[in-house]
């Protein structure tokens, strides 16, 4: 990827594109499954999502 994912899904976050930085990290996940920082960003931002 041209930038890290984590600074591209935090833009994406900060612009409000939530759909967008899910869809990054679930192709992260998809394409590199053993990337355990992927799986916890997006648990947490479902988590935050709830309340």
């Amino acid at each position: 990827m041209v930038r890290n994912w984590r600074e591209q899904v935090e833009q994406l976050e900060h612009e409000g594109n939530f759909d967008i930085a899910v869809f990054l990290l679930e192709k992260i996940i998809q394409e590199h499954p053993d990337e355990m920082d992927a799986y916890i960003i997006k648990e947490y931002n479902a988590s935050r999502n709830l309340h």
